[in-house]
């Protein structure tokens, strides 16, 4: 799961991003809200000093023309081992997954980022799958062992390990760029939650998290260097929702109003010239922006015709990006 693990343990790596479906399309964190938000979850399991939540709902994902178009492209990087794990090991990767989030503490580290997953899954079954593949793919003796909260994942006679909380069935906690489990202990050891960090927490009301997507964060120095703004935005919250139709919602939050207001209208004079942009201005007619208080907030809506399109656009470029195919 990270850069400072041994080449040993590649197929791990590997097999546990598979597993996760997560990993499988970007690498991520979740916690599962049946009510569909996961709000609550997110705020009483991450630690007060959490600078940006991004979460996938998976399942929505799947029923979005995105996921339509792009499987046969993520089965394929997966080189069948999800069909394979599916048929040794009785998990579905497809279906296992619910819920993804990634959170950065405020430091925005690799070091210090928590992966929290949630769907259809249990400990001791992920765990045997993981031994069973390791053992069948790279002849790897995978130990799995507890140490205190924590689980770890180790190859027999190796000191590389990986580490992971089980928080029930259906969720678990991971810090991929952690050389040890240091952090995830001092994570459960925390009496401080999410929930603690009024700043975060606000920015969290905004969002709707039922969206396939949805975010907040504070924005680290030098995060919005590249943006033409004189005053700077200190944190963005937003949510894409991509079924058949799309409906996004971005929020950039400025020191006041009045900045809000000017970013308005430089962004204005920026979106103008992108819906007059013969290829893509087509699908911009339903963007607008506007401010609200020290928000400057852009929305996008496109009808599943333009999503179609659109998608079918991206799609014919996919094989020259991908050096000529799949």
């Amino acid at each position: 799961m990270g850069a400072v693990w041994s080449p040993t343990m590649n197929h791990f790596r590997r097999s546990v991003g598979i597993v996760w479906l997560a990993a499988v399309l970007v690498g991520l964190v979740a916690c599962k809200d049946k009510s569909g938000g996961g709000s609550s979850g997110v705020a009483s399991t991450l630690p007060k000093d959490t600078g940006a939540v991004i979460g996938i709902n998976v399942q929505r994902f799947k029923d979005s023309i995105a996921w339509a178009k792009l499987e046969p492209l993520m089965k394929a990087q997966a080189g069948g081992e999800m069909d394979e794990i599916k048929t040794k090991c009785g998990i579905d990767p497809m279906t296992a997954i619910e819920q993804v989030v990634v959170a950065p503490d405020s430091s925005f580290s690799e070091e210090n980022t928590l992966l929290l997953v949630s769907g259809n899954f249990e400990e001791a079954k992920v765990n045997e799958c993981l031994q069973k593949m390791a053992k069948e793919k790279e002849n790897v003796d995978l130990q799995v062992e507890k140490k205190g909260a924590l689980t770890v994942y180790k190859e027999a006679g190796k000191d590389d390990a990986a580490y992971a909380a089980w928080l029930g069935k259906g969720s678990v906690l991971v810090s991929p760029g952690s050389r040890d489990g240091a952090f995830l202990e001092k994570v459960l050891g925390g009496k401080e939650k999410l929930s603690a960090n009024k700043d975060l927490a606000a920015l969290l009301d905004k969002v709707n998290k039922g969206a396939t997507l949805w975010g907040a964060g504070t924005i680290p120095e030098g995060g919005a260097d590249g943006m033409p703004f004189e005053q700077k935005p200190k944190a963005a919250y937003g949510s894409v929702d991509l079924t058949k139709a799309l409906d996004a919602k971005i929020g950039l939050v400025f020191a006041d109003e009045a900045a809000a207001k000017a970013a308005v209208t430089q962004l204005q004079g920026e979106l103008d010239k992108a819906k007059a942009e013969p290829m893509m201005g087509q699908y911009l007619k339903n963007l607008k922006v506007e401010a609200s208080g020290a928000d400057a907030i852009i929305t996008l809506k496109m009808s599943e015709e333009e999503v179609e399109q659109l998608f079918g656009m991206m799609m014919s470029f996919l094989p020259m990006m991908m050096g000529g195919g799949f």
